[in-house]
């Protein structure tokens, strides 16, 4: 995986825990949530090396 995809996958994986962590809404916690399924998919896709 490209070093700068996997930076902003990561940069998009705290963004969202940091928005579900402050939020006073639920709708804004469930975009929190939302980001981070979004941002975890690509990271646990990537090939294992035994």
């Amino acid at each position: 995986m490209n070093p700068y995809a996997k930076l902003i996958f990561t940069m998009s994986l705290l963004l969202g825990t940091t928005m579900t962590i402050s939020s006073n809404h639920w709708m804004m916690a469930w975009a929190g949530l939302e980001i981070n399924t979004l941002a975890i998919i690509p990271l646990i896709t990537k090939p294992h090396h035994p």
